[in-house]
């Protein structure tokens, strides 16, 4: 009986020690365990390239991106277009409507995006070529010559350059990403981020860039002192930090079957429209 009653004293004075020493520090180091692995690595916020651009068709956009993640903002957050590689999905998004298309990465680049698809042919068969690396407002940048295929005199298919590029040289496998933002502007795909396109080609001679020799597409090249022939230019590059929100794909939108649908719920496709179709 003594033996037992010492027993359950010791039980007592065990339960006493975690009520009033162990037992508050154990509660301690217990929440800094959970802390911790309820904000992992991905919680962190993420160091990313924020490059302000202007693109011919699309005008004004934001481009963040990092070689996993990816967020273009049209000026005014009209349309957004999320890439995570996680899930290798991209999303096309109107806040102001409120409605999303979502698909795979590889879906995406067989569509095109609907404002500029028409120009992918084109640059999907146009070949990228190194010059050098140069600097580009303060960073590494790849120069590169863009050739596409022509046709001679002769009916023979030559490769003639009508353009040249300048691409992000950022360490790291960008391509998916990349692949994703060169989809929507219709350029080159060359795995890297575009931060300028040159074309050596004039609007009203466009129609012969793939099918003249060299010669007669100079005829119709402007002078290289103008900017009007721009495809894309960048006006800002810089690092900066994002939180891992800021790349997710919203919650709550009505989920729209086309990335057509989604942007004709925008006010970018009223701006199109009034290009097409000015009023008279």
């Amino acid at each position: 009986m003594r033996r037992l009653f010492h027993s359950y004293n010791n039980k007592l004075s065990l339960v006493a020690i975690l009520k009033k020493g162990f037992l508050p520090g154990f509660a301690a180091c217990l929440c800094c365990f959970l802390a911790i692995f309820a904000h992992p690595a991905w919680g962190k916020d993420e160091l990313v390239w924020h490059v302000l651009q202007l693109h011919r068709s699309l005008g004004t956009v934001d481009v963040y991106i990092t070689d996993k993640l990816m967020r273009l903002e049209k000026s005014g957050g009209d349309i957004i277009v999320l890439y995570r590689g996680d899930i290798d999905q991209v999303a096309i998004a109107s806040p102001g409507h409120k409605c999303i298309y979502v698909c795979s990465r590889e879906s995406f680049y067989r569509q095109g995006f609907s404002v500029t698809n028409p120009g992918l042919k084109a640059t999907r068969a146009a070949k990228a070529v190194k010059r050098k690396q140069v600097t580009f407002m303060g960073h590494a940048a790849d120069l590169l010559d863009i050739y596409a295929c022509g046709i001679a005199r002769n009916g023979k298919k030559v490769e003639i350059g009508c353009a040249g590029m300048k691409v992000l040289a950022a360490p790291g496998d960008f391509r998916k990403a990349a692949e994703v933002v060169e989809t929507i502007y219709a350029t080159p795909i060359t795995g890297a981020m575009p931060l300028e396109m040159r074309l050596d080609y004039s609007p009203s001679g466009g129609e012969m860039w793939f099918q003249t020799s060299e010669r007669d597409l100079k005829k119709t090249q402007p002078d290289r002192s103008t900017q009007s022939y721009f495809r894309l230019k960048t006006m800002k590059l810089t690092r900066e930090k994002k939180p891992p929100s800021f790349f997710a794909f919203p919650k709550g939108f009505k989920v729209l079957d086309s990335q057509g649908a989604v942007i004709n719920e925008t006010d970018t496709a009223s701006e199109l429209t009034k290009l097409i179709l000015p009023s008279p």
